[in-house]
């Protein structure tokens, strides 16, 4: 294991606090545990997840998730996802798909059917992004950012204040949408990967890291924990030292 410096650590748990001030965390994946059939959820609020079929593989950081056209993982109903989004709420992830999502039906990556949110990949375009707020306000970006690069991670998130929906690519802004009124909530579970009752919508070669799920509309520069949506991170910037605490426990 690696050694860090008091002071490393220290500025790192101050960062931590910072944001915790500003938004609760309400659910995080980091999908590191390399084995087994449960996605821990590390805020200890109790959204862990039950895998079905989607396997561990590397991942943008330690380890992640991969879905292959028949996999899920069912987080149920937990109270801290129901109680905890009340009016706004930012969900983000990590994502590197094998190949170009199909053009024929959509995919989900995160969801609660007819709940507050949805994040999934266009039917449209075979490659655009898309999210929802509750059960009929969505938001697109059809042509996706080019197409979602084949191979390569990217950080996706969408954010909700109340008013406005947006969707962010690497951080930066691709769709928003004004809207208004409080999400709602049902009684389905929330699930990654599929549907709510895991029929349809799998993701097909979609591999998913650090998913994250915030009761407040955080800024382009909040998102992907800290900036590690940039595409340079060099070593001994305080967002590498983060990933490599995480890498080794």
């Amino acid at each position: 294991m690696r050694k860090f410096t008091f002071a490393g650590i220290l500025v790192l748990m101050l960062m931590i606090i910072a944001y915790g001030a500003r938004a609760d965390v309400l659910a995080l994946w980091l999908f590191d545990e390399g084995n087994g059939d449960v996605a821990i959820d590390d805020t200890g609020n109790g959204n862990d997840g039950v895998i079905t079929k989607a396997k561990y593989v590397p991942g943008k950081f330690g380890t992640a998730l991969k879905f292959e056209g028949d996999g899920w993982v069912d987080v149920g109903i937990p109270d801290s996802l129901q109680n905890g989004i009340e009016q706004e709420f930012t969900a983000e992830v990590w994502v590197k798909v094998d190949k170009k999502p199909p053009s024929d039906h959509s995919t989900l990556i995160f969801m609660q059917a007819g709940g507050p949110i949805a994040l999934g990949f266009t039917s449209s375009t075979g490659g655009g992004l898309y999210g929802y707020v509750g059960s009929s306000s969505k938001i697109t970006d059809p042509d996706g950012p080019g197409g979602v690069p084949v191979g390569e991670w990217f950080h996706y998130a969408q954010t909700y204040d109340g008013k406005t929906q947006k969707l962010f690519f690497n951080g930066e802004e691709i769709a928003t949408k004004d809207i208004a009124g409080a999400v709602t909530h049902t009684q389905n579970p929330w699930t990654i990967g599929a549907w709510s009752d895991k029929s349809q919508y799998w993701l097909e070669d979609v591999v998913l890291d650090e998913m994250r799920i915030s009761n407040e509309a955080l800024e382009p520069e909040e998102l992907g924990f800290f900036n590690r949506f940039s595409p340079v991170e060099p070593a001994g910037k305080l967002t590498t030292t983060w990933a490599d605490v995480k890498a080794d426990g």
